[in-house]
């Protein structure tokens, strides 16, 4: 004869397995909001070099735990010249451009809305904007696959099959594909569209062999380890309504 548990003994087992399930998940994250940036406002020290003393600098900030944000704001003090913004987030005390894999372009958008909700809350929105957006791993992890199933691309000498300089090929190419794709639904829900500008500089060309595995992952099969694709290049944004 098989033991038969009690319905109240199943129950109370039920449950205390749920609370065991249920303190093994990770804490969810709360929302930042635009109420928790801070803001300070520099307007000569801390301007770029070459930048008139009339120019200006704003620094929003945002942090989580060991996780911290920041949205500079340069105006040039030339109306000419757009307001350049610089976004950057990173782990720890120690300030860091690099790539992340632990800041995926999720969690680096986290910060990115409630500091550009304060920005234009703060500030007199405008028609353009310069973006840098640094540590956007996902843009690059893309990058190679694009360029592999795109005619314009010579994989055998690793340059545009046309004429033109590989700057201009590379932003043709990322603007009419879906490399920034997360970064462009954020930007459309501040009401603003965001493209790949000129400025394109540093690019990288490696043999398939040499990519990060990321990288290698968004290739199509028929690729040889001898091919030479785009696999990083430095790149600003443009912001326009």
């Amino acid at each position: 004869m098989f033991w038969k548990a009690h319905p109240c003994r199943r129950t109370g087992f039920a449950v205390l397995l749920l609370a065991v399930v249920w303190w093994s998940l990770p804490a969810a994250r709360a929302q930042m909001t635009a109420a928790q940036v801070t803001v300070e406002q520099n307007t000569e020290s801390g301007v770029p070099t070459g930048v008139p003393a009339k120019g200006a600098r704003t620094v929003y900030a945002l942090s989580d735990g060991a996780e911290h944000a920041e949205l500079i704001v340069d105006r040039l003090g030339d109306l000419r010249l757009k307001t350049e913004l610089r976004f950057n987030v990173w782990q720890g005390e120690r300030r860091s451009y690099r790539d992340n894999a632990a800041l995926p372009i999720g969690r680096r958008l986290d910060f990115f809305r409630p500091l550009m909700e304060r920005f234009f809350e703060t500030e007199k929105p405008e028609a353009s904007y310069g973006l840098l957006f640094y540590g956007y791993k996902e843009l690059y992890d893309r990058l190679p696959g694009l360029a592999a199933r795109d005619s314009g691309w010579n994989q055998r000498t690793g340059r545009p099959v046309r004429k033109t300089a590989g700057y201009g090929y590379l932003q043709e190419l990322l603007n009419r594909g879906p490399a920034y794709q997360e970064l462009a639904e954020a930007v459309a829900a501040l009401h603003y569209r965001v493209r790949i500008a000129g400025g394109m500089e540093e690019l990288r060309v490696l043999p398939v062999s040499k990519l990060t595995e990321a990288q290698r992952k968004g290739l199509p099969p028929q690729v040889k380890q001898t091919d030479l694709l785009p696999a990083r290049i430095a790149i600003d944004f443009t912001l326009t309504h």
